[in-house]
Formats: structure tokens, sequence, C-alpha cells
């Protein structure tokens, strides 16, 4: 079964981008290690993808 998701706007998609990298940014800065850092990088970037994957599909 699908989940239902929201349709946004580009500017939205762009502002949710800028949030995401951000947020990973700084928490990456201040991670105990590199692994560590790598880890939220990765994650970051996983979340960008799905976002923009799913408004790709909807958008």
């Amino acid at each position: 079964m699908r989940q239902p998701t929201l349709a946004l706007s580009g500017q939205k998609i762009q502002t949710l981008i800028e949030q995401i990298t951000r947020d990973a940014l700084k928490r990456a800065a201040l991670a105990p290690t590199y692994m560590a850092a790598l880890d939220i990088t990765g994650a970051a970037l996983i979340a960008v993808a799905m976002l923009v994957k799913t408004e790709a599909r909807h958008g």
C-alpha cells in the first residue's frame, strides 16, 4: 500500500533541501569522529535524494 505524499512547490523543496544540508553540516562539524560525520552527511544525502525522487514522481 502506498503512503500518501504531500505535493510541495519547487520553492518549498529547495527550502527543505537547504534545511537538511545546513543541519547535516552543523551536526557533522560537531561529530566526535570522521566516521560519524560521514554517517550524518550520508543520511542527509539519502534524505535529499528521497525528497527529490518523490517530488519528481508527483511534481
